[in-house]
This record gives structure tokens, C-alpha cells and sequence, in this order.
């Protein structure tokens, strides 16, 4: 029951619940009605007698009484007549309107409390569900429904909340106080760095005058001395070409050696493993132990056995 609301042959469908609602209002309506026609037929009944009898018409009121009589027994069944009924079933009829807002009030009492629960029955908990509205509902976005004029009034009475706030203007203060303070200590570190810089030309320039004159005295000195070294050095590194030149061609000869007696062992082992060793000294067999060409398994010949 608590499954499938959606579908249009369950119980507690929206459709069936209303349906049945309205069924039951009818019907409740119909007997409303009925008993209203009887009452008036009765009290019809009741005032017409009573005129009679106020009249004095004796002869009559026999005949009408028993009409009467009928016309009662016929409506109200069984009952007996009742002068006073209308106003003992005015006595007895509660008050609809009082008996209403006592019940609204413990329907709402009990919805709070969630004794009450609607499946489908409110407005609100219909459209709560997801699968009764249109795929075109679902799929639009919340911003589209809202109402342009709404969000410019909205708009500007943020506006104005902003522009009335002192927050607002503190935070504005605080901005302009903290960009002169920026401004101010931004001065005063481009006076400090040109000072700085300033001081460091000199102090460069200096440097390179006192460096240059020392330069000068040193570089005569150190002329003559190149001179001698380049000229020893040219002839050790002629010297030095040649037993360079000499030793690298040795040592390539040696690896290439090495190289050729590596690949021939090589070879010789992958030939061993193949084929065998092949190193075996040769027997000369004597002609009368020698095998035929053709013979067929020689070793269980008698005459190749051990002697």
C-alpha cells in the first residue's frame, strides 16, 4: 500500500482518493436532502392539523386527522405524533460551526505531532512529489520562475542596506588608511634604495680604478714570464703528442687482440657444444676389428665385443 502511488488503479491514489471523497460527499448530500424533505412534509403536516383544530372544524379534523395520520405513518414510519419535535430536534442539533474548528484543531494538533499523515491528500505534499510534476517543470531551472521585478526590487534594497551600513563605511576607511600607508612606505624605500645605490656606484668605481692601476703593474711582470712558459710548454706538449699517439695505437692493437681471442674461444665452445669435443686423438683401428659399412647394430656384434 505504500508503493506505487503513481499508478492510476492504486487505493490511495490522488485521482482515486478524490474520487471516493466526492462520492461520499454526494452521498452524504442525498440523505441531507431526504431528511430535509421529510421534516418539511412532517411540519407541514403538523401546522395544517393544528389550524383545523383552532377552527373548531371537528368533522373535519377527524377526516384530516386520519390523513394526517396516514400521511405520518406513511413518512415517519411508526412514530407517534409529537407536537414539540421541531423544537426537541433543535435542542438536540450541535453547533456545525463549533464542531468544525474543533476538528481543524486536532487535525492540526495531530499533524504536528505526526499522528495524522496524507499520503496525497494536501496541495503541498502532491506537488512535493517528484514524479507527478512535468518533465518541463523539473528540468527548469528555480531562476526562471523567479519574477524579474522581484529581483530588482531585491537588487536595490540591497543597494541600499550596503550604502546605509557603517560597516560598509569602515571598511572604506580602513582601504584608503592602509593604500597612504602603502604609498608612504613605498617612498620611503625608493629614497633608502636610491641612497644605497648611490653609495655602491662609488664605492664600484673605486674598486675598478684601485683593481686597473694594480692590473697594469702586474700584467707587465707576468709578460715576459708567458712568454718562456708558452715556449716550454709548446715543445713538452709536441712530446707529449707523440707518446700519446704512440700508446693509443698500442692499445688499440692489444684490444683488438683481445677482441679476436675472445671471439675464437667463442666459437670454439659453441662448436664444442653442438657437435662434441673435437679434440680426441685418432685410433688407427686394425682392418680385422673394423666394422662393415652395412652392418646393423654393431656393438651386440660378436665380433666388435671387448676381448
Amino acid at each position: 500500500m505504500n508503493i506505487l502511488h503513481h499508478k492510476s488503479w492504486h487505493v490511495r491514489n490522488r485521482n482515486n482518493i478524490e474520487r471516493v471523497k466526492r462520492d461520499e460527499e454526494k452521498a452524504r448530500n442525498e440523505e441531507l436532502e431526504r431528511q430535509k424533505r421529510i421534516l418539511l412534509a412532517e411540519s407541514e403536516s403538523r401546522i395544517t392539523l393544528l389550524r383545523h383544530r383552532l377552527k373548531g372544524d371537528d368533522h373535519k379534523t377527524g377526516d384530516e386527522d386520519t390523513e394526517a395520520n396516514g400521511e405520518q405513518t406513511s413518512a415517519a414510519g411508526s412514530s407517534h405524533l409529537d407536537v414539540f419535535k421541531d423544537f426537541g430536534d433543535k435542542i438536540k442539533t450541535k453547533n456545525s460551526e463549533y464542531e468544525k474548528e474543533v476538528k481543524d484543531e486536532k487535525e492540526k494538533f495531530e499533524t504536528k505531532t505526526g499522528i495524522l499523515q496524507y499520503l496525497v491528500d494536501k496541495e503541498s505534499d502532491a506537488n512535493s512529489v517528484w514524479y507527478l510534476d512535468s518533465h518541463e517543470k523539473r528540468m527548469k531551472l528555480m531562476a526562471r520562475d523567479v519574477d524579474p521585478n522581484d529581483v530588482e526590487k531585491q537588487l536595490k534594497d540591497n543597494k541600499l542596506k550596503t550604502m546605509n551600513d557603517p560597516i560598509e563605511d569602515m571598511k572604506k576607511y580602513l582601504k584608503v588608511m592602509k593604500s597612504k600607508s602603502e604609498d608612504k612606505t613605498q617612498k620611503t624605500n625608493k629614497q633608502k634604495t636610491s641612497h644605497k645605490s648611490s653609495k655602491d656606484v662609488l664605492k664600484r668605481t673605486e674598486t675598478i680604478v684601485k683593481k686597473k692601476s694594480k692590473k697594469s703593474k702586474k700584467s707587465k711582470k707576468h709578460k715576459k714570464k708567458r712568454r718562456k712558459r708558452m715556449s716550454s710548454e709548446s715543445s713538452d706538449d709536441s712530446q707529449d703528442d707523440r707518446t700519446s699517439s704512440q700508446n693509443m695505437s698500442k692499445s688499440l692493437e692489444q684490444l683488438r687482440a683481445e677482441r679476436l681471442e675472445r671471439e675464437r674461444v667463442e666459437r670454439e665452445r659453441t662448436r664444442d657444444l653442438l657437435y662434441g669435443k673435437t679434440n680426441k686423438e685418432e685410433v688407427v683401428m686394425d682392418d680385422r676389428l673394423r666394422s662393415y659399412n652395412s652392418q646393423f647394430n654393431p656393438e651386440i656384434a660378436r665380433q666388435n665385443a671387448d676381448k
